[in-house]
């Protein structure tokens, strides 16, 4: 949102300068699409600035126009993230031209931000995809499909205080779906909606999309910041819009043979051909969160995880002072959801039955009467020891001793709570990808045990275990073996409080 040059006829006969709409006033004109006009305004009373987008005359005219602008206050508000750009009202000029008042934002789009600096390093586009991730997941957490995202469409926002975060832009060709994963039809399938350069296979043939279509212009995206070129490009519209459909999917590190083989993989995933065999969001973050993290201190675009945010142990996510190392560090830096930050209710049972049977040998002890002498390499019969229900005590095996002792009950065995065993290995040499992927099988029914009767399972658990069950099949060098199974001692740690 920058200034546009004043001396521009725009801005010197437009007659939307020093209008008041509602309570703001137009101050000037800061940006013009195919569209409409973007103005600064005002609240003349607190100074509040805002950004007030009018359709254009011509395109005003068009029902559908109107009503994406109508659908786009509406998908917003619907979310309500802090990564979302937010729009505080809707209204009508005087000529009928429709208007909405968003939040004003200082910084520049995304692909400004790109080509205005050289080359990024992988870890801060790494951060980037991080962080636009976070709205992301949350437009689909409310059936909402962004359809249109982009570079232009991504805001790097400046604080006061100097530091950088994203904002998602312009849901006008946002689609609601039925439901959290759902599909939705497109508006007609004569016209195929979007930028072709980012549009899903599905999108560009005018079939139903989803938000894995999202995901698919998310690895056209990642793709295209990491190697500087886009994964397809032709003479025209249509020639790009037909690659995306059929041609075979390129290599990144074909161009960045620096990329890590991980995060050339979730790219290779994320740009198939059927949506179905595309991640989605949430698996996308957390994949590329570890691989953020092994290279070390990187530009941070997200502060803190927007899921377990505010908690006080948690560091920023990743800043140069901050940073761990792949993904050996403390749980507390780990902790990828709030259901690990609740307080587990087994150690208060724990100690509540042992506090319980520590009274019962105590009472046993009282009542019960001294056994006779044992003879000495001769096994008695077994002892009763009165209790309700009665409880069988079976004595040690006979010691040679010269003084028989008397027979005392035993103390019970504290009994834990049920917990499936999961291997705990640390081995000096690698484990096999057969080994490994048995232990990820483990964990899974260990998070299923583990989770209280009537809960759902951790997503987030849920999420890395089916990574981790696809890293096992394909690791094929010691080291990569070596490094997941580090990965799954942290899980362990992390989620199973083990």
């Amino acid at each position: 949102m920058r200034s546009s040059n004043p001396t521009q006829p725009l801005i010197l006969a437009d007659p939307l300068l020093g209008m008041r709409l509602g309570e703001y006033e137009v101050i000037e004109a800061i940006g013009e699409g195919g569209m409409g006009v973007v103005y600064r305004g005002v609240q003349p009373v607190i100074k509040k600035r805002v950004a007030i987008k009018v359709l254009k005359p011509s395109v005003a005219e068009d029902a559908s126009q109107v009503r994406r602008l109508r659908d786009e206050a509406e998908a917003v508000n619907s979310i309500g993230h802090r990564n979302i750009i937010d729009i505080f009202s809707l209204g009508q000029l005087p000529d009928g031209r429709p208007y909405i008042v968003m939040e004003y934002l200082e910084g520049e789009p995304l692909d400004a931000y790109v080509s205005n600096r050289p080359r990024l390093g992988t870890g801060e586009v790494l951060s980037l995809i991080i962080a636009i991730c976070s709205p992301l997941a949350a437009a689909h957490r409310a059936s909402v499909i962004h359809r249109d995202l982009k570079p232009s469409n991504i805001f790097v926002c400046l604080s006061a205080d100097q530091e950088r975060y994203l904002k998602l832009l312009d849901f006008g060709l946002a689609k609601k779906a039925t439901s959290f994963g759902g599909s939705t039809e497109q508006t007609s399938r004569a016209t195929v909606t979007g930028t072709p350069n980012y549009m899903a296979p599905e999108q560009a043939r005018g079939h139903s999309v989803s938000a894995r279509t999202d995901v698919y212009a998310l690895g056209v995206l990642a793709y295209e910041l990491l190697t500087g070129e886009l994964p397809f490009s032709g003479a025209g519209p249509v020639e790009v819009l037909m690659q995306h459909v059929s041609a075979p999917i390129p290599s990144a590190r074909a161009l960045a043979p620096h990329l890590p083989p991980g995060v050339d993989r979730l790219i290779t995933r994320m740009l198939a051909k059927r949506a179905e065999d595309r991640p989605l969001v949430d698996e996308v973050r957390a994949t590329l969160i570890t691989e953020a993290r092994a290279l070390g201190p990187v530009e941070a675009f997200e502060t803190l995880d927007p899921v377990s945010g505010g908690h006080p142990t948690l560091r920023p996510l990743m800043t140069p002072a901050h940073s761990a190392p792949a993904i050996e560090v403390m749980p507390g830096d780990t902790l990828l959801s709030q259901r690990t930050l609740r307080p587990s209710r087994w150690p208060w049972a724990s100690a509540a039955l042992v506090v319980v049977i520590a009274a019962l040998v105590a009472a046993l002890a009282l009542t019960s009467e001294p056994a006779p002498p044992l003879p000495v390499a001769v096994a008695p019969p077994p002892v009763i020891v009165p209790a309700s229900p009665p409880l069988v005590v079976t004595p040690p095996a006979p010691i040679p001793v010269p003084v028989a002792a008397p027979v005392m009950a035993p103390v019970p065995e504290k009994v834990p709570p049920e917990k499936v065993p999961a291997p705990k290995t640390r081995p000096s040499e690698p484990q096999t990808a057969l080994a490994l992927q048995a232990r990820v099988g483990q964990l899974e029914l260990a998070v299923a045990r583990t989770t209280p009767a009537g809960e759902e399972p951790d997503p987030t658990a849920l999420t890395l275990l089916r990574k981790y069950r696809v890293d096992a099949t394909m690791v094929s060098t010691p080291d990569e073996r070596q490094r997941l199974a580090r990965n799954l001692d942290t899980f362990e740690r992390t989620f199973l409080k083990r």
